[in-house]
């Protein structure tokens, strides 16, 4: 697999297997790239999994990542629950992960 990529920011263009170095340098240069700052090089299918992962990271919001790292509303409703019938330790375990969560991810 090939990729093409901005020198300067190492951000990704264009992925191709079936494309030759020349043409997505040429690719790139049409669609406004300087030909001083493309980069192509070969990378393994695990290393285009991170590059994809790590764009997808970095598009989140911290309102994507708190609302992944919150409890679940099952795990609210099942500790809201039991702590009506007299046991808080999953209430107590549910709050102490939502202030952890506002601590790490907090509203700007």
């Amino acid at each position: 697999m090939k990729i093409c990529t901005i020198k300067s920011t190492g951000e990704l263009i264009v992925a191709l297997s079936h494309s030759t170095h020349e043409s997505m340098i040429s690719d790139a240069i049409i669609n406004g790239y300087d030909e001083n700052d493309i980069e192509v090089k070969e990378v393994t299918e695990q290393e285009l999994d991170q590059i994809y992962l790590k764009i997808h990271e970095e598009s989140l919001t911290y309102q994507d990542r708190r609302r992944a790292e919150y409890p679940s509303i099952d795990e609210v409703t099942v500790a809201l629950a039991e702590k009506e019938e007299g046991d808080s330790t999953m209430w107590d375990e549910v709050t102490a992960k939502r202030q952890a969560v506002k601590l790490k991810y907090p509203k700007s």
